[in-house]
């Protein structure tokens, strides 16, 4: 319905209730609060009356505007004049916003301009109770002027009214006014003038613009955007920019009477679609403001207001009418538009119907160009997928994955790729394309897929990849094709790790977590692991791994593997337990030949040739873990000699007479020292391993009855080799030392109790029966340092007992030989065939002097395969002899000729036990090999070789291939 009001000064009003200006009638859909609030600010007339003194009557005041809750007013102000009293009488009608008389009465611009029904005055007595109305009268049989004949009359053109059409929309935009002032002579065009403009406005840009037929106060209401203004209110001066007391320096002001209109500063921006349709159209646009109304229902106002909206929205409406070479220029203007509009679309099907047209075109488009998608144009796409509602998204989706499908049928499966790339940005909009699209399109889901597994380039980075996928999208990891390219990866990818170790550990955990969690994948990954691991262990050498990796080594499911694998199993815990005992003992290792290497090969495994070939790696990975140790041999051998004697069997039964044996004949040591730390091993106790793989000795609770055949195999065979060499007993310190280590187990548990109280009584009539006076009188002035004073009662004793006791201690048992001068200048090859550059000290040597004086290189030197110093990364390298030689110089072999970075970059010390260095000095280069000599002869005991090149050698390397010392 349509409301009513009449303002005017009454006796007794309705709303004050008092004599004044005030409402004197109303319809019945109009409260109090409303009509003060809304409608009074609009019921004004101030014409300067000064203006006036030519005329005869006062004007006519016509205006129409959108109030501040939205509705819409058309009202009418006459001046009355009564005696001396001036007064005026406004009529409103209100069109509240939704109705249906609201929405159709903007479609045409005569229902606002050519109101026929307003009252010119309210006589006292008449009825306050106004009729609502469902439509307003309007004249009619009034001739319009053709726009370019009422132009012709103002005496202006289409370019001064399409400036005036464009102000409109920049001052709604910029919160400006719009001033208009015709000649006098003029001024009955001015409704006319209004038709043509209003005809020529979208629906919702003559909501917001209102119009008063005259400019006549300073406190301008709410929606009135455009005024007309006599010509006398203008200042004739461009420079003046006050019309009465408000300044205008921001409105825009068109005067026909001179010809100047000012603060037009939209010229350069004020052309576009919109406005070319417009003045090819002459106003006649009613299907493309319908389709504006439709697209834009429930947009916000602020969108419906810009100039630049409308361009956009007449591309959109011109869609099929575009050329090709269009469609590809405006795509990313059209899109970002689109874009726009989606946070106010709320599921307007107009809306969702435009945007799937829109990309249909597009794809066309595109198609014919030979390009399925644009990189610009995809990012935008997926920018909206955030904002849409799900039917765009639908749109948006299946839009993309066709050109993603198109890419893979022209073959480009680069672009293909390159595209999905860009969706990825959205980690949303990636998951919804590949759930709702890529998974009904197997040849564009395995493509893409096995792109992204072949981009891995670590088993880290592959298992992430899976981890992170069957997260979000699980069913892609069931496409057969996709699963296969998996196995393929990880296999690849383990095979090139550097670390093989560390993969299959990953590996394992990975691989386990995920079958635990997919079971309908447990086949795969299980697939996964255990072909790498049959890997893994067949390529496996205790030479490659690092002494951590034994330490910690735990794979499951080796019971399954081949009985090689097996079998190096085997080897690496038996190494695992060797290592956790010896890497206790800070100590050098020295040489020793094969004896416990071959036994311990043979209990290894039953295959005699793989045990050999596990003996050698495990001798030269023991080398590798002990070297630089720094107290007294030969505690580190004892594990090996003591591992390598087992016999197979549940019971460890060890043949110590042949480890007794060995380090008689080979070792500067006595028994005493192996039994000592075979007692502290506690290796008599059964062993057990906590969760973190650690070996340990368990002592026996009481309950227990513990298995005494260890310990009782050690007390046989020390029984047996005193019987043999009972002579040593006599220090009598060492012998109780010796036996206080051995009877040492009788603390833990009763069973041993018995078992060394039995031993020990045997032990001492052992000792008794070997030891005679004579002898313990020889130790005990050996000890006293008194051995002069004694000599004659040793001599006699020695007589009288045989003297061979007496001669045997009077020498010292393998008395340490010192080392040996060698008058001629030797040189020590220390080769560099096959260097190895190990993780700790970058490579080392090893060089033994032994007693026979031949100085050689330690057998087994090294096992690597690098010989190259790289300067980007090696600071040094250390070459350590086995014990301290004099040496007078060396030599270094380097493969080419490359005398700068040889004789200049590296500079040679030489280093002693104390860690002083001495400075060698060059002596000269000659195809390829560097000579170095020491100032002064020192004892020393390694060489160093520093890396002092200067900035540009990062990228140099230098192949060693031979290094001599030079001792004297």
């Amino acid at each position: 319905m349509i409301e009513q009001q009449i303002f005017t000064k009454g006796e007794k009003t309705l709303v004050k209730n008092t004599y004044g200006l005030d409402t004197v009638a109303k319809s019945a859909g109009l409260e109090n609060n409303y009509i003060v609030n809304q409608i009074h600010p609009y019921c004004v007339y101030n014409v300067p009356d000064p203006l006036f003194l030519e005329d005869k009557d006062m004007p006519v005041i016509q205006c129409h505007g959108q109030m501040v809750n939205g509705d819409a007013i058309i009202n009418r102000s006459v001046s009355k004049s009564a005696g001396n009293e001036n007064t005026y009488l406004t009529h409103s009608f209100i069109l509240k916003k939704g109705t249906p008389e609201w929405e159709s009465y903007i479609k045409n611009p005569d229902n606002f301009l050519f109101v026929s029904g307003f009252a010119s005055d309210f006589a006292p007595g008449s009825s306050t109770e106004l009729p609502q109305l469902t439509n307003m009268p309007i004249q009619t049989g009034r001739k319009r002027l053709a726009r370019k004949d009422l132009l012709k009359r103002l005496k202006t053109d289409e370019a001064a009214f399409k400036k005036i059409v464009t102000a409109i929309f920049m001052a709604l935009e910029k919160k400006r006014k719009v001033f208009i002032a015709l000649k006098n002579e003029d001024r009955e065009w001015q409704t006319e003038l209004l038709w043509h403009i209003y005809n020529g406005l979208p629906y919702a840009v003559r909501r917001a613009a209102g119009y008063s037929t005259f400019y006549y106060q300073e406190e301008i209401p709410f929606g009135i955007e455009v005024y007309f203004i006599h010509p006398k209110l203008l200042p004739e001066s461009a420079n003046v920019i006050k019309i009465g007391e408000r300044s205008t320096a921001k409105d825009y002001i068109f005067d026909f009477r001179s010809g100047n209109f000012m603060h037009l500063d939209f010229e350069s921006t004020s052309t576009g679609e919109f406005l070319t349709e417009w003045q090819k159209s002459d106003g006649k646009l009613t299907d493309f403001f319908n389709f504006c109304e439709r697209v834009t229902a429930h947009m916000p106002q602020n969108y419906c207001l810009r100039l630049r909206f409308y361009d956009d929205l007449m591309l959109l409406y011109k869609l099929s009418d575009l050329r090709q070479d269009e469609i590809m220029t405006y795509a990313g203007r059209i899109l970002i538009f689109l874009g726009e509009m989606l946070s106010g679309s709320e599921g307007n099907e107009a809306f969702i119907s435009l945007y799937r047209r829109f990309i249909k075109i597009y794809e066309e488009a595109l198609a014919k160009a030979g390009v399925y998608l644009n990189p610009e144009a995809l990012k935008r796409m997926i920018a909206q997928h955030q904002e849409a509602c799900p039917e765009i998204c639908d749109v948006i989706a299946s839009s993309i994955a066709e050109g993603l499908e198109h890419c893979i049928e022209a073959g480009d499966t680069d672009k293909m790729c390159t595209y999905m790339d860009i969706i990825r940005s959205s980690e949303a909009f990636y998951m919804t394309l590949i759930k709702e699209k890529l998974l009904e399109r197997p040849l564009l889901l395995n493509t893409y897929m096995c792109y992204q597994l072949e981009q891995k380039r670590t088993t880290h980075a592959l298992f992430e990849f899976s981890d992170k996928t069957l997260a979000t999208i699980p069913e892609v990891f069931f496409v057969e094709a996709i699963q296969k390219e998996f196995f393929e990866k990880a296999i690849e990818l383990y095979d090139a790790a550097g670390d093989r170790y560390i993969a299959i550990k990953h590996m394992e955990e990975k691989c386990s977590q995920t079958a635990a969690h997919f079971p309908e994948l447990s086949e795969l990954y299980n697939s996964v692991y255990f072909t790498a691991l049959e890997k893994f262990m067949n390529s496996v050498t205790l030479s490659g791994l690092l002494t951590d990796h034994i330490m910690d080594f735990s794979l499951e499911g080796l019971e399954n593997l081949s009985e090689e694998a097996q079998v190096k199993q085997n080897t690496i815990l038996a190494m695992k337990e060797v290592l956790s005992l010896t890497l206790s003992d800070t100590t050098s290792f020295i040489p020793y030949d094969d004896f416990g290497f071959e036994y311990l090969s043979y209990n290894i495994c039953d295959d005699h040739g793989r045990g050999l070939k596990a003996e050698a790696e495990i001798r030269q990975k023991l080398w590798t873990a002990m070297r630089g140790r720094k107290v007294a041999a030969p505690r580190a051998v004892y594990p090996v000699l003591y591992f390598a004697a087992l016999a197979p069997g549940e019971g460890e039964v060890c043949d110590f007479e042949k480890i007794f044996k060995y380090i008689d004949d080979n070792l500067d040591a006595d028994i005493n020292d192996f039994i000592n730390w075979y007692m502290s091993s506690k290796l008599f106790l059964e062993r057990e391993e906590d969760a973190e793989g650690k070996i340990s000795r368990k002592i026996p609770m009481a309950s227990d009855e513990p298995d005494t055949a260890k310990l009782q195999c050690l007390y046989d065979a020390v029984l047996s080799y005193f019987r043999r060499n009972g002579s040593v007993l006599a220090d009598r310190n060492k012998l109780q030392r010796l036996r206080k280590n051995l009877v040492m187990p009788k603390a833990y548990h009763s069973t041993y109790k018995k078992c060394a109280e039995s031993f020990d009584k045997s032990f001492m009539e052992l000792a008794r029966s070997n030891v005679s006076l004579f002898s313990a009188i020889g130790f005990w002035a050996k000890r006293n340092h008194i051995l002069p004073i004694v000599l004659i009662v040793l001599l006699i004793g020695a007589l009288l007992s045989g003297g061979v006791l007496l001669a045997k201690h009077l020498t010292d048992k393998k008395e340490q030989l010192p080392p040996i001068e060698i008058e001629s200048t030797e040189t020590v090859e220390a080769s560099a065939q096959g260097v190895s550059w190990l993780q700790e000290d970058s490579w080392a040597a090893y060089i033994s002097a032994f007693r026979e004086g031949e100085i050689r290189p330690a057998s087994g030197l090294l096992d690597g395969e690098e010989t190259v110093f790289d300067f980007a990364s090696d600071e040094n390298i250390t070459i350590t002899f086995g014990g301290a030689v004099a040496m007078t110089g060396i030599t270094v072999v380097f493969e080419g000729n490359d005398e700068q970075l040889a004789a200049t970059d590296l500079k040679y010390a030489a280093r002693d036990d104390a860690n002083h260095l001495y400075d060698l000095e060059y002596t000269g280069y000659e195809n390829g090999t560097v000579t170095f000599s020491l100032a002064e002869n020192k004892t020393v005991s390694a060489i160093v070789i520093r890396n002092t090149a200067a900035a540009g050698a990062e990228n140099k390397k230098l192949t060693i291939t031979d290094i001599s010392a030079f001792v004297r």
